[in-house]
């Protein structure tokens, strides 16, 4: 009895089992997979569908390509489309046509660089001129716009000129911009600190000032005479010169004067007055010459040490300052420059 209940029960156990695995076998064969072949492109994972379901085809992209569709061996797949097997989907692919564009370089009697033709989307690679006595500052476009490596140029044929400086102008700029810079230390160093000058001194800005009254003497080989100098020499030494006064007529050392006409008295024996012997004239008064230096010269009877006596030169006393003074304005200055504290 418990023999044949066991059979029974087994063989029930057993028919239920069958009728599980023919539904499982029946469901999984509902279900198909999509394979996708991406040809190089991004990658597309596969899809498990049901047999008849309408499925979105996904999208691939591949640099340089436009996506042309998913194709079931030659013929191409719409979206919302089903499938009854597993299938393998190929991506198709058209290459882009790059638009180009061409740089004209004028390096404005540089040296000669070659066009260069690129793509729009590439990065500039622009070259460096060169031009002997100049320095390349940069390249510019017909506006005078600056065009560097990181320029973004529209897409079109375009000529860039070169901009030069000349090596002197740039040396000069150079030092132009030290000057400055020194100049703004200069004066930083100035607020910092003060300027001091020593006793005696007057402080001007950044210097020290000193001033002296002027030493007045007669040079070598001069003697002083009331109040000026006198070159006493042989060399330059002049005769006295007689003249008369109120038109008198010098003759040697005499002055005649009012000259008589009288017939009578044309005789040295019969002029009543003062008888000119040198002439042979007579007139009424006579006197003794003045004797007198020419204009810019002193008399001097005697000079001393064996010059004979005369006319001699006079010039006025020169002006001395002591040494490490100059001589300004009829002052004796020193300059120097005051000390930082």
């Amino acid at each position: 009895m418990n023999k044949r209940k066991f059979i029974v029960i087994s063989g029930i156990v057993l028919s239920f089992l069958v009728v599980i695995v023919v539904i499982v076998m029946a469901c999984s064969k509902d279900k198909i997979t999509i394979f996708f072949d991406v040809d190089g492109g991004s990658k597309i994972s596969k899809m498990k569908v049901s047999v008849g379901e309408k499925i979105k085809l996904p999208k691939t992209t591949k640099k340089g390509y436009t996506f042309d569709g998913w194709f079931n061996e030659n013929t191409k797949v719409k979206n919302n489309v089903s499938f009854d097997k597993d299938t393998t989907l190929t991506a198709h692919w058209k290459e882009l046509e790059e638009k180009t564009m061409i740089i004209t370089f004028n390096t404005d009697c540089g040296n000669k660089i070659k066009d260069m033709t690129i793509t729009c989307e590439e990065e500039l690679k622009l070259p460096k001129p060169k031009k002997e006595g100049y320095n390349f500052i940069d390249w510019e476009d017909k506006k005078g716009n600056v065009v560097t490596n990181k320029s973004k140029l529209e897409c079109e044929d375009i000529t860039l000129k070169a901009k030069w400086e000349k090596e002197e102008e740039k040396k000069e700029e150079k030092k132009e911009d030290k000057k400055e810079e020194t100049k703004v230390e200069e004066k930083k160093e100035e607020v910092k600190k003060e300027y001091t000058c020593s006793n005696g001194y007057t402080l001007d800005g950044n210097k020290c000032i000193k001033e002296e009254d002027v030493e007045t003497r007669c040079g070598e080989g001069t003697i002083e005479k009331d109040g000026k100098c006198v070159t006493v020499s042989n060399d330059v030494r002049k005769e006295l010169q007689k003249s008369c006064s109120n038109n008198g007529v010098l003759v040697g050392d005499d002055c005649f004067y009012d000259l008589i006409t009288d017939e009578e008295q044309q005789d040295s024996s019969t002029c009543t007055q003062e008888w000119d012997s040198q002439n042979n004239k007579c007139y009424n008064s006579k006197s003794l010459a003045q004797s007198s230096c020419s204009s810019g010269y002193i008399n001097i009877a005697d000079p001393g040490a064996g010059v004979t006596g005369g006319c001699f030169p006079v010039s006025d006393k020169e002006k001395y300052c002591s040494d490490g003074f100059t001589l300004k304005d009829n002052k004796c200055i020193k300059i120097i420059d005051a000390t930082l504290k």
